[in-house]
């Protein structure tokens, strides 16, 4: 008798298990970098306008929408440890993804768009509150995922400390959530029994915003707020919105005033990317980098940090790093590449209130290993006693599973790998 898979849990959203493309090549000449995140293995996320692609000081490995990432047009990466592990949220111009990952690379990936209740496509980033609640700043607004919920945060109901704009950037400290617009900045708190309000600041508040485009927000490690602006960079001190703003610009040493992204370094230096190149803040004194002391471009992104000091620059032409003050250019140059696809075709559905039916688009021969995961990624059943020769196989459930949608991987013995959002129904 087969053994029969338990089936539990109930949400929304697409899982896959991806199998990499390895490339031993670097992003497409002049792609642009919108983020960089660097793992606790050391290895190097760059979210591009071609995909996404890991860096581990020897090779690359590329992952694009063909590998379950929900679009190659990548704005931002979030770092989340979750209960899982280590898993990484990929903020694109059609919805987002969160991959797992290892130090050799993703090991699965899910993804959320508007059908999965997202609020909005394009998804500018995404922060994470000490619960491991997630909210999604997006081309309409802020999407609460809690629970397996998706709530909307819209402005209609929110007035009081949400404005009626796209969302531009945010950042999260001691679970308040500021958000960047391009007509000034909102802050909510999520708190255990929900997101109540908190404030909402327009020019009519002290000097911020002096322009109104939000375009960057950071929280340092005191927890002073540092919005990027049209008009240089603000710097907030305390929660009372009417005082302790202060301005810099061009005229106190910032490389140019139309400032991208704001990031602290491990030594609390502050480092603004801008139109212009990259500024260093530190003890009140100001360092500058452009193309002309060697990055790639002068429009930058995002900026991040190893513990041996090197700095990484995203940038709107490609990647570079600072390594003992001498900057230099990761070589993106394309050469041959060789990717290694273990996926395979078909189609896994639900054919009674018992069985799924796994359908290959190929002829499989010998075991093939199920299992089913529920919308957290955690297996919740799987069968090995499974044996295959053809092209179809029946698999049974336990009748006592709930409705909703689960995510089930057929692993064949030669490493072959299908796998599909299905829709359980009674």
């Amino acid at each position: 008798m087969k053994k029969k898979i338990i089936v539990i849990g109930v949400l929304i959203f697409s899982w896959s298990f991806l199998t990499s493309s390895i490339f031993q090549q670097s992003p497409e000449q002049n792609v642009a970098v919108k983020a960089i995140y660097i793992d606790e293995f050391g290895n190097k996320w760059f979210g591009t306008s071609d995909g996404l692609y890991m860096f581990n000081d020897a090779a690359w490995s590329k992952y694009t929408s063909q590998d379950h990432i929900v679009s190659d047009l990548i704005n931002a990466l979030t770092f989340e440890q979750s209960t899982n592990g280590p898993e990484l949220w990929v903020a694109t111009d059609e919805g987002v993804s969160v991959v797992a990952f290892d130090i050799d690379g993703i090991t699965g990936a899910t993804s959320y768009t508007a059908e999965d209740g997202v609020y909005g496509t394009k998804i500018m980033d995404v922060v994470v509150d000490s619960r491991n609640y997630k909210f999604f700043g997006s081309d309409q607004g802020i999407t609460y995922f809690h629970d397996g919920i998706m709530d909307s945060i819209t402005y209609d109901e929110n007035k009081s400390y949400l404005l009626n704009a796209p969302v531009n950037d945010m950042a999260i400290f001691n679970d308040s959530i500021y958000i960047g617009y391009g007509i000034g900045i909102g802050r909510l708190v999520s708190e255990v029994d929900g997101v109540t309000g908190a404030s909402r600041w327009t020019n009519g508040y002290g000097i911020t915003p002096l322009s109104g485009n939000i375009l960057a927000v950071e929280i340092d490690s005191d927890g002073n707020q540092w919005f990027g602006t049209d008009a240089g960079a603000e710097k907030h001190i305390g929660l009372n919105a009417k005082d302790n703003w202060l301005l810099y610009t061009e005229d106190d040493g910032l490389v140019n005033n139309m400032v991208l992204v704001i990031r602290e370094d491990n030594e609390g230096a502050m480092w603004f990317g801008t139109e212009g190149g990259v500024s260093m803040f530190k003890n009140d004194s100001w360092t500058n980098y452009n193309k002309s002391d060697g990055l790639i471009s002068d429009t930058v992104y995002d900026i991040a940090f190893e513990e041996n000091g090197t700095v990484w620059f995203a940038t709107a032409e490609g990647i570079s790093k600072m390594s003992d003050g001498e900057i230099t250019t990761v070589d993106i140059t394309t050469s041959s590449s060789s990717s290694v696809d273990l996926s395979l075709s078909g189609k896994i559905y639900q054919i009674s209130s018992t069985n799924l039916m796994v359908h290959f688009n190929q002829e499989v021969q010998g075991p093939v290993q199920i299992s089913v995961f529920d919308v957290s990624g955690k297996q919740v059943g799987s069968s090995t006693k499974n044996v295959i020769t053809g092209n179809q196989m029946i698999i049974q459930l336990d009748d006592k599973f709930r409705k909703g949608i689960y995510f089930v991987k057929a692993l064949t013995n030669n490493g072959l790998v299908l796998s599909e959002k299905v829709l359980l129904l009674k």
